[in-house]
């Protein structure tokens, strides 16, 4: 019977390592630069939307600005 126990653990392990070794090359197989490589274009992209909104905003601002002051000016103040 301890043979028997002994064989079944052994089994065990065994079926527990095989597992853990296809676990691990499937983390192996993920492409994790082509990842990095998509976050880091998606942020880039982000960001240059992000600058093109700031620069409109600073054109409307600054239109806003000339209109008060063409205004205050016509109101004689």
């Amino acid at each position: 019977v301890p043979e028997e126990a002994a064989q079944r653990i052994t089994d065990v392990k065994l079926t527990v390592a095989s597992a853990l070794q296809q676990v691990s090359d499937a983390v192996r197989a993920v492409p994790l630069d082509s990842i990095a490589a998509a976050i880091r274009s998606g942020a880039d992209a982000v960001g240059g939307a992000l600058e093109e909104v700031t620069d409109l905003l600073g054109a409307i601002d600054e239109a806003l600005g000339t209109a008060v002051e063409a205004l205050q000016s016509a109101l004689g103040d």
